[in-house]
C-alpha cells in the first residue's frame, strides 16, 4: 500500500479467512451437538412420517421426502395423477399462499419443496405441516373457484 500497489482483500466468500473460521466453528458445533446424527435418527424420520400425511389431501398427487428435503406434487385428479395445464400456475398460487401463511416453500411448476434447517424440532415440523395443510386447503378452494378442479 505504501508503494501504491494493489491491496488484494476482496475474497467475498471464496477462501476469505473470516468465512473459513466461521465454517470451522460451524463444523465443530455440528460435531459437538450431534446435528447430523439427530437429523438422521430423529428429525428426518419424523418429517417423513408427517409429510406422508399430505398425500391424503385432494390436491396432492405425491408427497415425497428424503432426509430433510421434501416435496409435494399438485394435481387436479389424484386417480390419474394428470398434471395441471398450463403447468405452474397452481404451484405459484400455492407458493404465494404458503408465504402469506408464514411458510416458505419453493415452487417449480406445480411441485413445492421444503428444505428446513437441520436443527428443526418436532414441534416446528408440526407447525410446518399445519401451515402446509392450511395452504393446501386455501389453494384448493381457489382452484375450485377458478375452474382448475
Amino acid at each position: 500500500i505504501d508503494r501504491g500497489g494493489e491491496f488484494f482483500h476482496g475474497f467475498t466468500y471464496s477462501g476469505h479467512p473470516a468465512a473459513c473460521a466461521v465454517a470451522i466453528a460451524n463444523l465443530e458445533v455440528y460435531r459437538r451437538e450431534h446435528i447430523v446424527e439427530r437429523v438422521r435418527e430423529d428429525a428426518a424420520p419424523y418429517l417423513a412420517r408427517r409429510w406422508r400425511e399430505l398425500a391424503d389431501h385432494p390436491l396432492v398427487g405425491e408427497a415425497r421426502c428424503v432426509g430433510l428435503l421434501a416435496a409435494i406434487e399438485l394435481v387436479p385428479d389424484k386417480s390419474s395423477r394428470r398434471l395441471f395445464e398450463p403447468r405452474g400456475e397452481v404451484g405459484v398460487r400455492m407458493r404465494d399462499t404458503c408465504t402469506r401463511n408464514g411458510l416458505v416453500m419453493r415452487a417449480t411448476r406445480d411441485t413445492l419443496f421444503i428444505a428446513p434447517p437441520l436443527v428443526i424440532s418436532h414441534s416446528e415440523i408440526d407447525e410446518l405441516l399445519s401451515k402446509a395443510v392450511r395452504s393446501l386447503d386455501e389453494t384448493a378452494a381457489w382452484a375450485r373457484a377458478e375452474g382448475w378442479l
